[in-house]
């Protein structure tokens, strides 16, 4: 499992997730995922979500990966923890914010 960024159009980074575990997804074997970085209005969606923590990081992925909640289904364990791993840097809010 990796991660590289690399600048999309329009100045958006887009970030690649290697798969351990190839899915095979509606007749297709997907072996890694490219995603956006997650922007305000994804937070506040997940920050609101009602579906319980699983559930709620889930549709940030769908949303974020732009593929069904089927497909994160269909993923290997593994795989699914370590790309829920990817966002704990966007859920903790981890980065310096003031300075005194």
């Amino acid at each position: 499992m990796s991660k590289t960024e690399t600048a999309a159009p329009a100045g958006q980074t887009k970030l690649f997730f290697k798969l351990d575990f190839p899915v095979l997804f509606q007749g297709e074997t997907i072996s890694d995922l490219t995603y956006r970085r997650p922007n305000g209005g994804d937070m506040r969606k997940y920050a609101n979500g009602k579906g319980g923590y699983g559930t709620d990081l889930t549709a940030l992925l769908v949303d974020i990966c732009e593929l069904p909640m089927a497909f994160f289904d269909a993923m290997d364990g593994a795989d699914y923890s370590a790309l829920c791993n990817e966002m704990q840097p966007f859920l903790m809010g981890a980065r310096k914010t003031s300075t005194t």
